[in-house]
């Protein structure tokens, strides 16, 4: 039988990452708060306090690797991408931006005043009030606008279509990839919806890495200042080493 008359509390670590959120999952439904090793006392030695502060930093990383990759940034990429491609299709078929100085421009241009003097050919033929010799050249003018235009197709389908259907292709590609992303943004925020308290966890740890720091710094300068009061008292002169980093070193140094 135990004589202990105070309570006495052991450490276990877990066994896996899963258990150990698990843990912390039961531990701030129950308390509100975590109850792991690392929120109890501060270390009082610099050494001590720095290996605080690297256990600080190991559960924050390995509790930000928990949480699904936030695609937000993607899909901010993609919805750019996709803008480009628009206003490059649009450039492409009226031969102007990016492609006004291009044989695709050119061609665009071209069959755009092709259709145009096809319509306008086509128009005038239909009027009813056309003389015989009226109806003739106007024939005549729609057969050679239809000409020009064909010439213009052709020349269009050699330099503009290849650009178009490359267009076209990437833009379904990009809104395929922005449905993926927009799937993957869904069950993140599902995730954080049912483990909110790991994100909460990973900012607790902030603070008290910030505080852990300035603790250990803290340290460090008093413990400067014991060494060299402590050489003060044994009529010893100034040391160097009181005014260096102490780093991890335990010892007093004198």
């Amino acid at each position: 039988m135990s004589r202990a008359r105070d309570t006495a509390t052991v450490y276990v670590l877990s066994p896996s990452m899963n258990q150990a959120v698990d843990r912390l999952g039961w531990a701030w439904g129950i308390e509100r708060r975590p109850e792991w090793a690392i929120d109890q006392a501060l270390p009082d030695t610099p050494d001590a306090a720095q290996h605080h502060i690297w256990a600080v930093r190991d559960e924050q990383d390995r509790l930000s690797k928990l949480i699904p990759h936030d695609p937000s940034v993607e899909i901010r990429r993609t919805h750019r991408d996709l803008d480009d491609l628009r206003l490059s299709w649009n450039q492409l078929h009226t031969g102007t931006g990016r492609w006004e100085s291009t044989p695709a421009g050119h061609a665009a241009r071209q069959l755009t005043a092709a259709r145009h003097a096809h319509q306008q050919a086509l128009h005038q033929l239909d009027q009813p009030d056309l003389t015989r010799r009226e109806q003739r050249r106007a024939l005549q003018d729609e057969r050679d606008a239809a000409r020009t235009l064909h010439a213009a197709e052709q020349r269009w389908a050699a330099t503009g279509e290849p650009h178009a259907q490359w267009i076209s292709r990437t833009a379904h590609s990009l809104d395929q990839r922005l449905d993926r992303l927009h799937d993957e943004l869904e069950r993140r925020e599902q995730w954080l919806e049912h483990n909110a308290h790991i994100p909460d966890r990973i900012d607790q740890l902030g603070h008290q890495l910030e505080h852990a720091e300035d603790h250990r710094l803290t340290l460090e300068h008093q413990l400067r200042l014991d060494r060299a009061q402590l050489r003060h008292q044994l009529g010893l002169g100034h040391h160097p080493d009181d005014g260096r980093d102490l780093g991890h070193d335990t010892g007093l140094g004198l």
